[in-house]
């Protein structure tokens, strides 16, 4: 058989049969020979010097060998052929067989350790540039091998191995070969020590970004551009060494890119972040944002905006994870200046999100499954870990901020997942298992220490705006977990009444409100029975501290808004209540502000985006049914508490008044208005004439006949107020009104109206132009341009 081997090689030299090669295999694996004396018939073709019969020997020892099963090799056989293939890499005609046979060989079981390192040593010595791209793709086709089955040797080679990979990757520009170099430089970068190395990683990756490949008709190799975008991009985000030399292409490519440039650039940027780390974030934060607000706010292309948000929300994690760091750790400064950063980019998200809503956006809800439980982890593990000397992060603008995503994101859910959101929700603040709404990498560990409704309980009651904020956001028609509204209604009522904490205090007391509106006919017993204690307990015994009635007045006050707003019968008799407190000089002016403000829904919780049922012409109803009782009590009496306070209920009411009624109820209240400009307390006359202000810039259809009636008053009592006389001092604040009121007024009326007071006016406002403040002089020279 030896012979028929050896006739079998010579025949193939001159023809390059396969038959002889499917013999020689034959044989070899049925023992009848073995690859030893195979190679001992090609030495004089593996030998010769004559280029192309080494070429024809070491092609037939290759399809041989790449034909045999594992069984045939050992670990000596196995090392010999290595090492001879190892050395035919350096020559041009013969490195295309050797690495095909290199190639069967780092797949065998018998290839060692010792021989992957002889490999490598030599196959780093390549010159890829001057080989076609068959050839460069089997070099990265026997790196991918080596370093799936021998990573920790290559690993103890160390820098040594690193830079040889480098000058084999540099260069590459054919699709197959990079999809294959871009899996080896994601596993270099997760896995090696690659740190001396972060320029040459940049050079070889991010040269190749953007990627804008796209695949010729019918290509045979199957490689699209998504595929190569993909690769690069996991990469790219493999790890934080490349961010300091990244974000700047990253930022500049988003600056003067095309569309589908920026949406792969912020795709890209996206799964960079959390890898780069928040050093990067804090470096390159301020240049990305300002990038991110021209495409959030100045949109030319919706898809990306949408990844222009993404990006931003994932900055405000990070920020926001390192200012948990950073409040532990960090200076006053850095905690002052990472404060203010994430509150502009929450802020960004929050408005952001209420557009959308606003255009109907279906993609909301989905904030609910991983954005808004991070939002809650990062302050609940705030919270819980509280240390001695370690700032409290719910003390920030930033709870304010996630509250109001929180609310819009809740609103945004159907009333089944609604329900799923709020159980957990009462779960995390009722029974001490805040884990359930949030969690991130980890879950806040279940703790009875945090029950911040209790009344006793200080731990997270900074955090009580995280919970009303999506209680607030609910539909009328989901259910709240709780056994019976009026006990919750009570227990809220009573911690809002009882807590020192003013953010607690206001959230509550919003929830409250909330629920009441969307549940009244629930819990009549609430309304009737339960808040006429409350009134009698808390509001009206006068032997109580003052600052305690004024706070129960501000949640009587709530529910009023609650039940008016949906014209509830109950709520008129509750209104009527605080008129009835005007006669008491301690609470008087709060009553009053707290009675103007009732038909005001502008940032309370009764609105149309928390699902508030808010019935038409519900101004008009309470105007009609106070406004008598207002002319009725109101006594001219100057020097009255009683008086005042009717003053400044109705110059708190008078923005509130709707066009419908707008001159009908203005022409009632003017006699009370124009007392008031002659009142002795200069905020209450500033308050007085911010009405008027508010009624010649509503420039409502009948006002002006109101204001003509009354011009000269209104014109002398405005010029009194703007100019300072000795021992008549007045306050920035009343001169700006009366300015104000001056150039309205000279927008509103016709010119024939205000002609006999042109002279008279413009001299006193020369006078003014000289006031020491800014804010007056900026007023004085708008009013004199008007006149």
């Amino acid at each position: 058989m030896a012979d028929a081997v050896e006739r079998a090689v010579q025949t193939w030299i001159v023809t390059q049969r396969e038959e002889e090669t499917k013999f020689i295999a034959q044989e070899i694996e049925s023992a009848s020979t073995s690859l030893l004396t195979l190679v001992k018939y090609l030495g004089e073709y593996l030998t010769s010097e004559d280029g192309e019969k080494r070429v024809k020997g070491i092609g037939l020892l290759v399809d041989v060998i790449v034909r045999l099963p594992d069984s045939s090799f050992n670990k000596n056989s196995t090392t010999v052929i290595s090492t001879f293939f190892n050395n035919k890499l350096d020559s041009v005609d013969e490195i295309v067989p050797a690495l095909k046979g290199i190639l069967r060989l780092v797949l065998m079981p018998t290839y060692t350790s010792s021989n992957c390192k002889d490999t490598i040593k030599e196959l780093v010595k390549i010159n890829m540039r001057a080989h076609v791209q068959a050839t460069r793709h089997m070099v990265f086709r026997i790196l991918d091998s080596l370093l799936t089955r021998y990573r920790s040797i290559l690993q103890e080679l160390g820098p040594e191995f690193i830079k040889g990979y480098i000058s084999l990757a540099e260069g590459e520009k054919d699709p197959r070969n990079l999809l294959i170099a871009f899996a080896l430089d994601r596993v270099l970068l997760l896995e090696f020590d690659v740190k001396a190395f972060a320029e040459q990683f940049y050079d070889i990756t991010f040269c190749y970004f953007p990627i804008t490949f796209k695949a010729p008709v019918n290509d045979p190799y199957g490689v699209t551009g998504p595929d190569l975008v993909s690769a690069l991009k996991q990469c790219l985000c493999a790890s934080p060494i490349l961010g300091p030399l990244g974000m700047p292409l990253f930022v500049e490519k988003l600056n003067a890119g095309t569309p589908p440039t920026k949406i792969d650039t912020l795709d890209t940027i996206a799964a960079c972040l959390p890898v780069y780390g928040k050093a990067v974030c804090e470096t390159f934060g301020e240049q990305l944002w300002t990038s991110l607000k021209v495409e959030i706010f100045q949109p030319v292309d919706s898809g990306v905006q949408a990844q222009a948000v993404n990006v931003t929300k994932i900055l405000v994690e990070i920020l926001v994870e390192s200012l948990v760091k950073v409040s532990s750790d960090g200076t006053p400064s850095q905690m002052d200046r990472s404060i203010a950063y994430s509150h502009a980019l929450l802020r960004t998200i929050s408005v952001v999100l209420d557009k959308k809503r606003e255009k109907d956006h279906v993609d909301i809800p989905k904030y609910i499954e991983r954005f808004v439980p991070r939002l809650y982890f990062l302050f609940f593990n705030n919270a819980l870990g509280f240390q001695e000397g370690r700032p409290d992060l719910g003390e920030t603008i930033l709870v304010t901020d996630i509250a109001e995503i929180i609310s819009t994101v809740v609103g945004c859910l159907d009333r089944e997942r609604q329900e799923s959101w709020i159980n957990t929700a009462f779960e995390a603040y009722f029974r001490g298992k805040p884990g359930l709404i949030a969690f991130s990498h980890t879950s806040v560990p279940d703790t009875n220490v945090f029950s911040p409704i209790e009344t006793s309980q200080t731990i997270g009651e900074n955090l009580m705006p995280l919970f009303t904020s999506a209680v607030v956001a609910l539909r009328s028609e989901t259910s709240i977990p709780h056994h019976s509204l009026r006990k919750l209604l009570n227990q809220l009522a009573l911690a809002a009444f009882t807590c020192e904490n003013p953010r607690k205090k206001f959230a509550l007391t919003g929830a409250v409100a909330s629920i009441l509106n969307k549940h009244a006919e629930e819990c009549p017993e609430f309304i009737e029975a339960d808040m006429e204690k409350f009134w009698s307990d808390n509001v009206k015994d006068s032997t109580l501290p003052v600052m305690k009635r004024n706070e129960a007045l501000m949640i009587w006050s709530a529910v009023c808004q609650a039940l008016v707003a949906r014209n509830h019968p109950k709520a008129f008799p509750m209104v009527k209540k605080i008129l009835g407190l005007f006669d008491d000089a301690t609470i008087s002016q709060h009553a009053a502000r707290c009675f103007g403000q009732i038909p005001n829904l502008e940032g309370s919780t009764i609105s149309k985006k928390n699902h508030a049922i808010i019935r038409l012409l519900y101004v008009q109803k309470l105007l009609n049914t106070i406004g008598p009782e207002i002319k009725a009590n109101y006594t001219p009496a100057i020097a009255s508490a009683k008086s005042d306070a009717y003053l400044t209920a109705v110059s708190t009411l008078t923005p509130s008044i709707p066009k419908g009624t707008y001159t009908q109820t203005i022409d009632a209240f003017i006699p009370l208005l124009l007392r008031g400009l002659e009142l002795q307390d200069l905020a209450l006359r500033a308050n007085v004439i911010d009405s008027f202000v508010t009624i010649v810039t509503k420039n409502e259809k009948g006002a002006n006949e109101v204001i003509a009636t009354h011009l000269g008053t209104l014109i002398g009592a405005m010029l009194k107020n703007i100019r300072t006389e000795e021992g008549m001092p007045l306050t920035v604040r009343l001169k700006v009104c009366a300015l104000r009121f001056l150039t309205g007024v000279a927008g509103m009326m016709n010119q024939e109206d205000i002609q006999p007071f042109k002279s008279r006016v413009l001299r006193e406002l020369q006078v003014v132009l000289d006031d020491r403040s800014k804010a007056v002089r900026h007023e004085a020279v708008a009013a004199r341009t008007k006149w």
